[in-house]
């Protein structure tokens, strides 16, 4: 990835003020903002607002009727339903898979079942 940082500054960094710092502060954004679900990639801005409960559910990304890329938070706990009341938080899981360095550079953060 600093490969490509440095030759995205070498091509553009006069022209636009881009510096190797830059694209990977702009690369971190954008990898802990993004999602992929079947085949399917997208940008979730706000996504991290959400935090990670372990036995929650991933986040969804599905096509609406126009094709567009939506995401769908559900309040699925242990696969089942779970009503929220008023002031519950909506919690998503991050999903496992990583070693620790990786959760913390793709997400910020390590849940504690990460380090088992």
């Amino acid at each position: 990835m600093l490969d490509s940082a440095a030759a995205v500054e070498q091509l553009l960094g006069g022209l636009l003020a881009v510096t190797v710092d830059d694209m990977m502060t702009a690369t971190g954004h954008l990898q802990s903002r993004s999602l992929t679900s079947s085949g399917s990639s997208g940008l979730v801005p706000f996504v991290d607002l959400l935090n990670h409960g372990a036995k929650a559910r991933a986040p969804m990304l599905q096509l609406d009727d126009n094709d567009k890329l939506v995401v769908t938070v559900l309040p699925i706990y242990n696969d089942e339903v779970v009503p929220l009341a008023v002031g519950d938080e909506l919690l998503i899981s991050y999903q496992g898979g990583y070693t620790p360095l990786e959760a913390f550079l793709k997400f910020g953060f390590v849940a504690d079942e990460w380090w088992t």
